[in-house]
């Protein structure tokens, strides 16, 4: 059902994805899916994945975002979401960027509220609104050099460098070869 969780179907498909040792990717999802997402696969013991992280990198994008989350969470299913987004741009200006300080900010978040082994970092560079300092993947040294100077050690740096992404992938194959 739109944006009100899984619907049966969904969840055999989630269950089914865990047993065949995919890694359910949580891109793009409303919160409530993501919930639904989360549960299925810690009770099937399976693998997920969350490959954008549009809003929640920056209070001030988040700010800027939320009359059109809200206006959105209120209209019908024919909302034209780009037109709202749109008419948000005219009224507020364009959607501020996130720094890279934000960006890291956001990392260490993640890896103090989950562990160092879940958190990886990646290259979604395809028209998005990529931080400040963070143009392309050409850039990502600058976000290791800002966790070495945050105190970050070798060895978790290269978990979230890629680390994690091989183990994770992996255990995907052994799952997958069973």
């Amino acid at each position: 059902p739109r944006h009100n969780g899984l619907a049966a179907f969904g969840k055999e498909v989630i269950g089914r994805m865990n047993r065949l040792g995919m890694v359910v990717d949580l891109a793009h999802v409303a919160p409530k899916v993501m919930h639904d997402v989360l549960d299925r696969v810690a009770r099937n013991d399976g693998l997920v994945m969350a490959t954008f992280v549009p809003d929640f990198i920056s209070q001030a994008s988040r700010d800027w975002h939320r009359p059109a989350k809200d206006q959105y969470g209120k209209t019908p299913d024919g909302l034209d979401y780009q037109k709202a987004e749109a008419e948000i741009v005219r009224t507020a200006g364009p959607r501020p960027k996130a720094t890279l300080a934000e960006y890291c900010d956001h990392v260490e978040y993640l890896a103090k509220r989950i562990g160092h082994d879940h958190v990886g970092i990646g290259s979604d560079f395809f028209g998005g609104l990529n931080p400040e300092g963070l143009e392309d993947a050409s850039t990502f040294p600058r976000v290791i050099a800002e966790l070495i100077r945050r105190g970050w050690s070798d060895e978790n740096l290269a978990k979230l460098a890629g680390g994690n992404m091989l183990r994770v992938m992996r255990s995907v194959a052994s799952v997958a070869a069973r």
